[in-house]
């Protein structure tokens, strides 16, 4: 018997950006349904572009968001705090102007700085990917991208590029219309890192994504997933949770403990969930074995996890991305229902869909 293999270097490109569909706000929320990104011949990158023209054009219809931003002027009344050293360097006095440091409202915030940014961006990814959509259909894509980040500009958005990532602070102001456009701005920024340039089967390059980062997107598409398809029937989904050691002394040595995900059942029963984007099994003393490391750590949540009056025993899972292995384990372990579970990632959109739920749901 043969090791069963983690993942690859490689990951198709198509399935990386269903996972970052999976892992969107959009999809979350229900914006996104599983008919409009799982049949093998919709263009995901076509569509996520349409989905933030469509939610840019209602930003800005129904206005966009301001804030008020720091602005400086040499102007001919004083307003906010007077610049001293630029005012009597510059002679502005002489002038009958002063140079004035201010807070003004205004359009160039960051929120709407991604949506240009966005918009860009779209506009390269459209022309870079290989469509289902015509010509035709692609060029009118590409310059509605253009019209609208050149409009964003117009209307006072500051031309310049800002990362992809922004504060998480950015946005606790939003309007309820502009945090779709938001959504759908990150999710085509997540689309455009891969590099599918290459001829034939195109593939997401290790220099473009580590391990670790197609871990934590794994992570977060399954709980995307979740929310997804298992909120609407009474589950609780977490997502991260930090847990603590039961116990006493130098606790301060103890390494600290987060789940990947912590969910309830619509009864109230506890599931913690681990992703693992690495290899299932390993081989000791010539037999096949789960990872000891893999079992230990969520032995580990499972035991520290606060037990309630009442429910059954913490369940735990271990959630493996898989490059075609199948492989389903249940046993309990010291009480607590365990479960081993794969999701295979060069499978087609429902599979996986499905993959992920019945991992959690048929414990």
């Amino acid at each position: 018997m043969t090791t069963v293999p983690g993942p690859s270097s490689f990951v198709p490109i198509r399935n990386i950006w269903l996972l970052q569909v999976y892992a969107s706000k959009l999809y979350q929320d229900g914006l996104i349904r599983n008919t409009e990104i799982e049949d093998p011949g919709v263009d995901l990158p076509h569509l996520a572009t349409a989905l933030l023209c469509d939610a840019v054009q209602r930003s800005l219809r129904k206005g966009l968001a301001r804030d008020f931003v720091d602005a400086s002027d040499d102007i001919s009344r004083v307003r906010g705090r007077i610049d001293l050293l630029s005012t009597k360097r510059r002679s502005l006095l002489q002038k009958g102007r002063v140079a004035c440091t201010f807070n003004e409202l205004s359009v160039d915030t960051p929120e709407n700085r991604l949506l240009r940014h966005a918009l860009d961006s779209a506009t390269r990814l459209v022309e870079r990917a290989h469509h289902t959509a015509t010509t035709t259909e692609q060029s009118s894509l590409i310059q509605r991208c253009r019209h609208l980040s050149r409009t964003l500009v117009d209307i006072g958005v500051h031309p310049r590029d800002i990362p992809a990532v922004i504060p998480p602070a950015v946005g606790r102001r939003t309007l309820a219309h502009h945090a779709a456009a938001l959504a759908a701005a990150r999710l085509v920024l997540d689309m455009a890192l891969p590099d599918d340039s290459a001829p034939g089967t195109h593939h997401l390059q290790r220099p473009v994504y580590s391990e670790e980062s197609l871990r934590k997107l794994f992570e977060k598409a399954l709980v995307g997933i979740f929310r997804h398809h298992l909120h609407p029937e009474g589950w609780t989904i977490k997502g991260a949770e930090r847990l603590y050691w039961n116990a006493t002394g130098q606790t301060e040595l103890l390494p600290s403990m987060k789940t990947d995900i912590s969910m309830y059942t619509p009864e109230g029963n506890k599931i913690i969930a681990d992703a693992k984007f690495t290899g299932i099994t390993s081989l000791h003393n010539k037999k096949e074995i789960l990872k000891s490391e893999n079992l230990y750590q969520l032995h580990a949540y499972l035991t520290q996890s606060p037990t309630v009056p009442g429910k059954p025993p913490t369940a735990g899972v271990l959630i493996y991305a898989s490059m075609g292995a199948d492989l389903h384990a249940t046993m309990l372990i010291g009480g607590h229902p365990f479960r081993c579970a794969t999701v295979d990632l060069t499978a087609d959109g429902p599979t996986i869909r499905k993959q992920a739920i019945a991992a959690v749901t048929q414990l």
